[in-house]
């Protein structure tokens, strides 16, 4: 808990409104939906996101699967470049 603490911290100084853009948008994310949110939009690959949170690269797979069902994304669009227009749509 407050490793995620220090971690938002300093993920909120470089992307100050993220979180609260993206919640205000999907209310029902969790914590642990935003920790993956917070990694990919660091550009965090899947097997480096998934020693960081301690589980299995598969896991993150299917996390970064529901993302994608939760944000209404089509096929092709791209979950990173989903996120990275967050903070560009205040």
């Amino acid at each position: 808990r407050k490793d995620w603490d220090n971690f938002r911290f300093a993920f909120e100084q470089i992307f100050p409104d993220f979180f609260d853009l993206l919640f205000v948008k999907f209310p029902g994310l969790t914590t642990k939906e935003l920790r993956h949110c917070a990694l990919i939009r660091l550009k965090i690959p899947p097997h480096d996101a998934a020693q960081i949170m301690g589980i299995s690269p598969d896991s993150v797979h299917k996390a970064r699967y529901r993302l994608r069902k939760k944000f209404g994304l089509e096929h092709a669009e791209k979950l990173e470049e989903f996120l990275l227009t967050i903070n560009n749509t205040k």
